[in-house]
């Protein structure tokens, strides 16, 4: 068995508070598509927000995916915590074997599931940072 080194990478991504409340109708890009027979898999996802005022309400899953019909990653708690807070994402399962679907030369994604935040508050302040290891393979 031979073992050959990983490269990983980093990014991430700052969403203001305006960005939040349309997270679900304008997506945001997490990872860059990759070049053309590469896939961008993201092996470690964590956020951390900054509180400003009251929690925002309704719609508050975080997804992270390639294919929006089968999300890899997602966070539910972070919007509503009422502080500051950093949490991680935590791989979606799913029973319709659509888990995990990663897709050559795409970007990975991240947006609200269900619809727009409904802003409870979340200050004019409010901000979220995603931060992704992630690392490229053949696919």
């Amino acid at each position: 068995m031979s073992h050959k080194k990983i490269n990983t990478f980093y990014t991430s991504l700052t969403v203001n508070r305006a960005g939040i409340l349309a997270w679900n109708s304008v997506p945001q890009v997490l990872i860059a598509a990759p070049a053309a027979g590469f896939i961008a898999i993201p092996i470690k996802v964590w956020a951390v927000y900054t509180y400003n005022a009251a929690v925002f309400a309704v719609n508050t899953t975080i997804r992270v995916y390639q294919n929006i019909a089968a999300p890899t990653m997602e966070q539910s708690g972070i919007l509503t915590a009422g502080a500051s807070a950093s949490v991680d994402f935590l791989v979606k399962n799913s029973s319709a074997g659509t888990t995990n679907q990663y897709i050559s030369a795409t970007a990975t994604m991240t947006d609200i599931a269900s619809g727009d935040p409904t802003p409870g508050g979340g200050g004019a302040t409010s901000s979220i940072t995603l931060h992704c290891i992630y690392t490229l393979m053949p696919g």
